[in-house]
């Protein structure tokens, strides 16, 4: 009997340590429209492009954006239609989803480099070389993954270290295309970290690098301001139950050694 009962109560708490889960935050350069800080900082609705470097506010997080090549940063607007319209939207057609239900979940704002000599409109630079952007708030986030749209290959850093890569291909068949990258490896960042992507042309295809940056993914793990407005993963109130867990089968195996 005492082995049944030790034996379950174990197994629970081990279960119960392994359930907790981490609060998702996704960086999608969506503004929130109850927020004004973010719809100040994300607004698309006009000329869409936005200064390098530019402090922006997502998702109650505050991030600053930097370029390296291009004519620097702009927000496209994939709900909007091609062309300067009643809307004010403008941009590359290529960077309009045709399902805006799709599984990656594209349905606004997407964040390029801006074509140099086209400061009209924006519309992504084929030779660009990347994107930076620094965590500015005071939370600690584990970054798990992110996605990208239209053609070609991205490659998503942090410091020296790939994480992982989208590779959308490239031309015009490839076009509207989302690619999402669940990285094997994380790493946490803390405020001021930075983070990169990289536009590359895909190793697959030849031509010239495109596309944009829909969104990074990121478990929260510390929020001591509450910004995020998600509570962290509760790692320190999961560890007791793994510890006690563990020394129940510890417990349980020496008396089964010792019988």
């Amino acid at each position: 009997m005492f082995n049944k009962t030790l034996t379950a109560t174990a197994a629970a708490m081990l279960m119960t340590a392994s359930a907790a889960t981490a609060s998702t935050y996704v960086l999608d350069f969506d503004a929130d429209p109850n927020n004004a800080a973010e719809v100040s900082s994300l607004d698309s609705s006009a000329s869409q492009l936005i200064s390098s470097p530019r402090d922006f506010v997502d998702g109650g997080l505050t991030w600053r954006v930097t370029s390296a090549g291009g004519a620097g940063v702009a927000l496209f607007d994939t709900t909007c239609g091609y062309g300067f319209g009643a809307n004010g939207c403008a941009g590359d057609a290529d960077l309009q989803v045709f399902d805006q239900s799709n599984a990656d979940g594209v349905s606004g704002n997407v964040l390029i480099q801006q074509e140099i000599g086209n400061a009209g409109s924006p519309d992504d630079d084929a030779h660009t070389m990347s994107l930076s952007l620094q965590l500015l708030s005071n939370v600690t986030l584990e970054w798990t993954g992110a996605s990208a749209l239209d053609d070609g290959f991205y490659r998503f850093n942090f410091g020296n270290v790939e994480l992982g890569t989208v590779d959308n291909g490239n031309g015009r068949a490839f076009d509207n295309t989302t690619g999402s990258v669940d990285f094997a490896a994380t790493v946490e960042l803390v405020q001021n970290d930075v983070i990169t992507v990289f536009f590359n042309t895909s190793p697959n295809t030849d031509g010239g690098a495109s596309g944009a940056v829909d969104n990074f993914r990121f478990n929260v793990i510390d929020d001591p301001d509450g910004a995020t407005g998600v509570a962290p993963v509760p790692l320190p109130a999961s560890l007791p139950l793994l510890l006690i867990g563990a020394a129940a089968f510890a417990a349980l195996r020496r008396r089964k050694v010792a019988a």
